[in-house]
C-alpha cells in the first residue's frame, strides 16, 4: 500500500486538538495522557511534515526524544484505555491498541536507521485518528484550530481530512464538496471523487444522522452531467437508500430490542442489495447500522445481546474498510468471543474472523498465515468451541 504523508497534517491536529478533551469526566488521568500527547505531537509537527527538517543533524535529538515520549503515552493510553476510557465502546481499546504499536514502529525505525520509514509510520498513524473521531456524534465539537499551519496552502482533500479529524464538520463538508463538484476531478479522478463522497456521507449519516441534508447533497451530486457509470450508479443507489430513510419515523426512541431489530434489518437489506458483488452497494445501511451499533455499545454495556451487536458491526465493518476500518471488523469478532465464550454466538464470531485473516493473508503466492498470527488465531479457536458435556 502507498503511504501518503499529506494525511499527517489531520492526524496530528486531531491529536493535539480532539484529544486533550475529556467531555465524560471520566477520568482526569485520560485527559491528562492525552494533554501531555498532544503537547508531544505538537513538537513534531513541523518534522513530520518536512523530510528535509526530519532529516536533519540539528532535529535528531529532539525529534528522537519527542517519538519516544510519544511511544510511552500510547503505551500509558492503551493500559488504562479500559477503565479510563470516556467511552464504552470496545473499539476505543482497538484503536488504542493500533496506535501504540505504530508508535513503536516509528520509535524502532529511528533506533536502527530508517528514518524515513519511522516518517511515513507517524504519517499513517493518521488512520487510528480519522476512525476514532468520526465514528458518532460522540465527543467534542471544536470550534477552531490552533496549530500554527496554512491551511489555504493545503489541498482540499488534506483540508477536508483536517477538519473532519477535529470534528468540525461542517468546514470538512464544505472541503469534500469542493472535490465532488469539479468536473475535472470527475473526469480525471474519479476514485478519489468517490472517496470524498464516501467521507461526506459518512458525515453526514454518523454525525448529523441527517437524510434530508445527505439526500440534497446526493441529488445535487447526481445533477452533474460527467459522471462516470459506474459513480452514477452507486450515487443512485445511495440516493435511494436515503430517501427510504427519510420516510422513516424518526421520533420513536428506542429500547435495546429496538436498536437489535434495526441493525440486523439494516444488515439483511444490506446483504440482499449486495447480491452483484459490488461491495460499495449497501454502503449508507451499512453506515447507518454502525452508527445504531455505536450508540448502543455505549448506552447498555455489557448485556445478554452485548456480542450478537459486536458480530454485527464486525460484519458492517467489513464493508466500510475503505474508510480507514481496516482491521477493526477483526477487532470486533475477537471482543464477541472474549465476552461469551465457548457459544454459538462465539463461533459465528470465530468464523468470520478466521475467513477475514486468512483472506488478508492470501496473495498471489497463496495463504501464509505468520506464526503468531496462527498461534493467536489458534487461540481464539479454542476460547469460541463449545465445550462437550
Amino acid at each position: 500500500m502507498k503511504l501518503k504523508l499529506t494525511v499527517t497534517v489531520s492526524f496530528l491536529i486531531c491529536a493535539i486538538l480532539a484529544c486533550e478533551t475529556n467531555p465524560y469526566g471520566k477520568s482526569p488521568d485520560w485527559g491528562n495522557r492525552m494533554q501531555e500527547l498532544s503537547k508531544t505531537l505538537a513538537n513534531l509537527l513541523p518534522f513530520v511534515m518536512s523530510r528535509d527538517d526530519f532529516n536533519k543533524e540539528k532535529n535528531l535529538k529532539f525529534i528522537d526524544e519527542n517519538v519516544k515520549n510519544m511511544m510511552e503515552l500510547a503505551h500509558a493510553i492503551t493500559v488504562k484505555s479500559s477503565e479510563d476510557s470516556p467511552e464504552a465502546d470496545p473499539s476505543i481499546k482497538s484503536l488504542a491498541k493500533n496506535f501504540e504499536i505504530d508508535m513503536a514502529k516509528a520509535y524502532d525505525g529511528l533506533q536502527t536507521g530508517h528514518r524515513e520509514y519511522s516518517r511515513q509510520v507517524l504519517a499513517m498513524a493518521t488512520n487510528h485518528c480519522v476512525a476514532c473521531h468520526s465514528r458518532s456524534q460522540m465527543g467534542p465539537k471544536l470550534e477552531s484550530l490552533s496549530a500554527n499551519i496554512d491551511y489555504q496552502s493545503l489541498s482540499p482533500f488534506v483540508r477536508a481530512e483536517v477538519y473532519a479529524s477535529t470534528r468540525q464538520f461542517n468546514l470538512a463538508i464544505d472541503e469534500y464538496n469542493k472535490i465532488i463538484h469539479v468536473r475535472e476531478n470527475i473526469v480525471e479522478i474519479p476514485f478519489e471523487v468517490e472517496r470524498a463522497l464516501k467521507k461526506v456521507l459518512a458525515l453526514e449519516v454518523r454525525v448529523f444522522n441527517d437524510p434530508k441534508k445527505a439526500l440534497l447533497l446526493m441529488n445535487d451530486f447526481l445533477s452533474q452531467t460527467d459522471l462516470p457509470h459506474f459513480l452514477r450508479r452507486e450515487a443512485t443507489i445511495w440516493r435511494d437508500d436515503l430517501m427510504a430513510w427519510e420516510k422513516e419515523n424518526h421520533s420513536k426512541k428506542m429500547n435495546k430490542i429496538d436498536y437489535k431489530k434495526n441493525i440486523e434489518k439494516l444488515i439483511l437489506s444490506a446483504q440482499l442489495k449486495n447480491t452483484s458483488g459490488e461491495r460499495d452497494e449497501p454502503f449508507i445501511n451499512y453506515l447507518r447500522a454502525t452508527a445504531l451499533g455505536h450508540e448502543y455499545l455505549n448506552k447498555f454495556k455489557s448485556d445478554a445481546m452485548y456480542s450478537e451487536i459486536l458480530l454485527n458491526m464486525g460484519i458492517c465493518y467489513e464493508s466500510l474498510q475503505d474508510l480507514g476500518y481496516w482491521t477493526l471488523s477483526e477487532d470486533y469478532y475477537k471482543q464477541c468471543i472474549r465476552e461469551t465464550p465457548h457459544t454459538d454466538i462465539a463461533l459465528r464470531c470465530y468464523n468470520r474472523l478466521e475467513q477475514s485473516i486468512y483472506l488478508g493473508y492470501t496473495g498471489s503466492a497463496g495463504t501464509r498465515l505468520p506464526p503468531d498470527i496462527r498461534t493467536e488465531l489458534k487461540s481464539f479457536k479454542e476460547l469460541a468451541s463449545i465445550v462437550p458435556r
